[in-house]
């Protein structure tokens, strides 16, 4: 039997999602002052309808089943609680229409229920490609997908949240909703070889959060894509330089600035972080080697930066970190491509994660894994606290240490740690040490003291492959040190370490 296209496989999903009992709409009203609307198949009497439920909070909204209203200019931004109710309807850019985003929703409660919105592009360099809300959103059987965060200008950042951004208090709840096919914006390229360096690109390909608050329910996050650095500026003398930017981290969800993330019996899965920019030609000088290309973004599926997250029987899979970008060509000898981006399945940088049951799965860094040295196929933490239950951790690739988990102290005084228990690390694959994985430290560890010991307690670590040493558990340098109890670590390749 042939495969499903990845179109055909989406039209079931949605449809899936879609498919729960809608409430029939009621025949359209004559006055649209009242606090509940049954919405014409007209995207103008949209635009109405929101206007009259901001100057009516706790309206609801009633949308044509099955309407697709096709937009040419922005929806009114919604400013005070509603509810809509989109009866398998459709929000969608016309493609001939200036670049907007779907919806914004200043400080309001709004809850959207069994509803697709699609084709939103934010302004330049802007947040939320489908949906940007500083607000209380809930979705319930929503999809949101085919968005863009805003590319940067020369030398701007490209925006965040391609297919929803959370701005600061904001907070979302999506049940039984998918993110789908959405990007984060562009960097900006460099401006020239004497202007500042391209702009990175945005963070969270499906969903970003700044500062707020993020809850999903039997959710799917697939086929994101974080934004991708801006090019370097050619060159013609010796004292220009070529600087790209970095590609976007969290292919599928970025958080950032103390933000509280929590997903529980869903999917994370087939995602990418943004590739580095590519570095600029260098000409007119003899001894010209050509700009090196910009790192790739981390966390292929998830970028964690501060805060609190817990994944509760949810599958993390099949995504990738970002490639490095493509060094330039020079007059004598081109430009080294970028690094690759770290942690394939989950990038954590000083936050705390728990994960409880679940699968991380068949994740990697980069597409190609001889293409640069980036640790934690799985999983990489740093400065963080891991604490992982019950969970199966197999199939993730690095091109560095830890196939499956890499953990790395990057100073003293800074010591990330993790608790696991109870959890299957097998067949995972590094391109240098510790298969299964990875502990390296840097700075002296103080004897018996509080948080600089990880520990692994009845877990199994097996069928694991480095190319470097230890195939099972590597822990190499100072200021580690892992306490193991009761485990099963045998079957690794080279030896088990």
């Amino acid at each position: 039997m042939k495969a499903k296209s990845v179109s055909a496989l989406l039209a079931a999903t949605a449809a899936g999602i879609l498919a729960a009992p809608v409430a029939v709409a009621a025949p359209p009203t004559a006055d649209m002052a009242t606090t509940n609307v049954s919405v014409p198949c007209d995207p103008t009497r949209l635009s109405e309808a929101i206007s009259t439920a901001n100057a009516h909070p706790g309206s609801t909204l009633t949308l044509a089943i099955g309407c697709t209203y096709r937009l040419t200019t922005p929806l009114p931004a919604v400013t005070a609680a509603v509810t809509i109710n989109g009866g398998g309807a459709t929000l969608a850019r016309a493609a001939t229409a200036p670049d907007f985003r779907i919806l914004r929703i200043d400080g309001a409660a709004v809850a959207l229920d069994h509803l697709i919105l699609t084709g939103g592009r934010a302004e330049p360099g802007g947040n939320g490609g489908g949906i940007l809300t500083t607000g209380a959103l809930t979705l319930d059987h929503v999809v949101v997908m085919g968005s863009t965060a805003g590319v940067g200008a020369s030398g701007v950042d490209g925006g965040s949240g391609g297919g929803i951004h959370i701005g600061p208090a904001g907070s979302l709840t999506a049940t039984d909703t998918l993110v789908f096919g959405n990007t984060a914006g562009a960097g900006g390229a460099q401006a020239g070889p004497t202007g500042p360096a391209a702009g990175t690109g945005g963070d969270g390909g499906g969903i970003s959060v700044d500062a707020g608050t993020l809850n999903l329910v039997r959710t799917k996050v697939s086929g994101n894509r974080a934004g991708a650095g801006g090019h370097g500026a050619d060159t013609t003398k010796p004292d220009q330089v070529s600087f790209p930017g970095s590609g976007g981290s969290g292919g599928g969800i970025a958080t950032r600035n103390g933000s509280r993330a929590t997903a529980s019996h869903g999917t994370i899965c087939g995602n990418t972080a943004g590739a580095g920019g590519t570095g600029g030609a260098v000409t007119g000088t003899p001894e010209g080697y050509g700009g090196n290309g910009g790192t790739g973004g981390a966390g292929g599926g998830i970028q964690l930066d501060t805060g609190t997250a817990k994944l509760t029987d949810t599958a993390v899979c099949r995504n990738i970190s970002g490639d490095g970008g493509a060094g330039g060509p020079g007059t004598l000898h081109p430009g080294y491509p970028g690094e690759t981006g770290y942690g394939g399945g989950i990038l954590t940088t000083g936050a705390d994660l728990v994960v409880t049951g679940g699968t991380i799965a068949d994740n990697r860094t980069g597409h190609d894994l001889t293409a640069g040295a980036a640790p934690g196929g799985g999983i990489r933490n740093t400065y963080g606290t891991l604490t992982i239950t019950g969970a199966t951790i197999t199939g993730n690739q690095s091109s560095e240490d830890g196939g499956g988990i890499s953990q790395q102290t990057y100073r003293e005084g800074t010591y990330p740690t993790f608790t696991i228990t109870s959890t299957t690390i097998s067949n995972n694959t590094a391109g240098g040490n510790g298969g299964g994985i990875s502990l390296y430290g840097y700075g002296p560890r103080l004897a018996g003291s509080s948080g600089k010991e990880s520990t692994l307690t009845t877990s199994t670590v097996t069928g694991n492959t480095a190319h470097g040493d230890c195939g099972g558990i590597s822990v190499v340098r100072y200021g580690v040190h892992l306490v193991q109890d009761h485990n099963t670590v045998k079957g690794n390749n080279p030896d088990d370490c």
